[in-house]
């Protein structure tokens, strides 16, 4: 219907085009859950507390912790900040996708590293493609030491989400040369994308 003609014809550049979607993906989307789910646990403990007001049992049960409930969201959010930071090439990448596949984006952004880890396996008995990959999918509760704590018997793994508030600071991982890395990699892949939109406008 070429309405691409009258997206392409607003004043708006390519460069702020693909920085907006990653930062709705990376960053709008992300802390907009976090403060609904911030909201709604306020709402919820209130309206528990005025319901069970006057059972003792329930009432010591729900009991609101000022203190540790900002620690709690503070622990949350910055968790949530290094993340969004870790997983940032991956969303680099999936844009630079959709930008340069007229079709079939989900397609196109699967068939690479599956075909890589493919050929890897079939040509040199490997799997360092999939290491990579796993890593980067996973890597990041290594860093930030979740993955470690939560591990053991089901009944101790709210002792131990408990305990691992203690001690662990999520901003440590910002310590993870791969994390930068990633950054980089990012950089890299807008530009890239920009390049790409830039070039589909020019032809």
């Amino acid at each position: 219907d070429r309405s691409i003609l009258f997206w392409k014809s607003l004043p708006v550049s390519d460069a702020q085009t693909v920085l907006s979607k990653l930062i709705v993906a990376l960053a709008v989307v992300p802390l907009g859950v976090y403060v609904l789910t911030l909201a709604t646990d306020i709402a919820a403990s209130g309206i528990l507390a005025v319901r069970f007001r006057n059972s003792e049992f329930l009432r010591n049960l729900i009991r609101w912790d000022t203190g540790m409930w900002l620690h709690t969201q503070g622990f949350i959010l910055s968790a949530l900040v290094v993340v969004m930071l870790w997983y940032a090439p991956i969303a680099a990448y999936l844009l630079m996708v959709s930008a340069w596949a007229k079709r079939n984006v989900t397609l196109w952004a699967t068939i690479p590293p599956l075909l890589a880890l493919v050929v890897e396996r079939i040509a040199f008995h490997t799997n360092y493609v999939g290491e990579i990959l796993g890593y980067r999918l996973n890597g990041i509760w290594g860093s930030l030491g979740i993955e470690h704590e939560l591990t053991g018997k089901p009944d101790l793994v709210g002792q131990k989400v408990s305990a691992a508030m203690g001690h662990i600071s999520p901003l440590s991982a910002l310590q993870n040369v791969d994390l930068w890395l990633g950054l980089v990699v990012t950089v890299a892949l807008v530009w890239l994308t920009i390049r790409i939109r830039r070039h589909q406008t020019e032809s």
